[in-house]
């Protein structure tokens, strides 16, 4: 009798190449999931990287006007600020009424019924003043000049002088804003008085200021602070 055989399964060996493939997909899926979220990492440092710091000033409106903003790109903030005084100097020349070749000095010798073309600048401030003049009740008003006159403001001695009643009465005839008609679609100006004066002193720097934020935002400075003696813009916040 035959002696009885054992039946035996082969066992198939895994080769160790499936265990070392499945570290290295491991490695490989990690480096893969860490570089995807260095991504917006990297993305993100742009935004916060140190802005510059950039400090200007210079003589225009009568006054100094200081410029404190911040760029990553020094350069194209320093073309910005020098936009920006440029158009401050282009305004005082338009609006100044000490400067007797401005066009507001202009204005004011030759506008006495007939109509005198201006700059679109002009008719702006114009607009802004006389909304503020119809708000306040009259508080605010730029034809005052003739009475800067009176009291002698302008002359170019320091002694005020007391006018009479009759005086002031005589030129308030000639003043406030009903006395100026503005033409926005002509770019005209005409006053109805011939001493009908204007005045721009309480409103054209600050017109001015709104004017450089906008260039500002326009080269994509987001932070900045313009001073001109008193009269402050705070565009966004200091890093």
């Amino acid at each position: 009798m035959e002696p009885r055989r054992t039946l035996r399964t082969r066992r198939t060996v895994q080769p160790i190449v499936h265990s070392t493939s499945r570290r290295e997909f491991l490695r490989v899926t990690s480096l893969v999931t860490v570089g995807a979220s260095l991504i917006p990492l990297k993305i993100f440092s742009k935004e916060i990287l140190p802005l510059k710091e950039i400090k200007r000033a210079a003589y225009t409106m009568g006054s100094i006007v200081t410029f404190t903003a911040y760029h990553e790109d020094e350069r194209l903030c320093n073309i910005a600020i020098d936009e920006a005084i440029k158009e401050m100097k282009t305004i005082d020349k338009l609006m100044s009424v000490f400067e007797a070749n401005s066009q507001l000095s202009f204005v004011n010798r030759h506008s006495y019924q007939q109509e005198v073309t201006v700059d679109f600048r002009i008719i702006e401030v114009l607009e802004h003043a006389k909304k503020y003049y119809q708000l306040t009740e009259g508080a605010f008003d730029v034809t005052i000049e003739p009475l800067m006159q009176l009291y002698g403001f302008r002359d170019d001695t320091s002694v005020l002088r007391f006018p009479t009643d009759k005086q002031i009465t005589d030129i308030l005839d000639s003043v406030g804003m009903n006395k100026v008609t503005i033409n926005q679609q002509l770019s005209t100006v005409n006053y109805e008085y011939e001493k009908t004066k204007i005045d721009f002193g309480g409103i054209a720097v600050g017109y001015a200021l709104d004017r450089v934020v906008n260039i500002l935002k326009k080269y994509g400075i987001k932070n900045a602070l313009i001073n001109h003696s008193g009269d402050i813009y705070a565009l966004g916040t200091p890093p």
